[in-house]
């Protein structure tokens, strides 16, 4: 996986934490 991919999930976690 690239860096970018784990970016894109660690986001993807924090919005869905924060919603």
């Amino acid at each position: 996986m690239t860096k970018g991919t784990w970016d894109l999930l660690l986001t993807t976690r924090m919005l869905t934490l924060i919603k």
